[in-house]
């Protein structure tokens, strides 16, 4: 049980991160940029950009 806890809080805090990371290109911030705030992978900010 403690084994899926931990897996449900790692899936919201990476929704998060996207979640975030989709704000902020929104107001135009530079994919590095967004990397750098948000600790995302350029594939994963170019994923959500797509």
């Amino acid at each position: 049980m403690e084994g899926a806890r931990s897996e449900g809080i790692v899936e919201g805090a990476v929704r998060e991160k996207r979640e975030m990371a989709r704000k902020l290109l929104a107001m135009g911030m530079d994919h590095s940029a967004v990397g750098k705030a948000t600790g995302l992978s350029e594939n994963e900010i170019r994923s959500i950009n797509s």
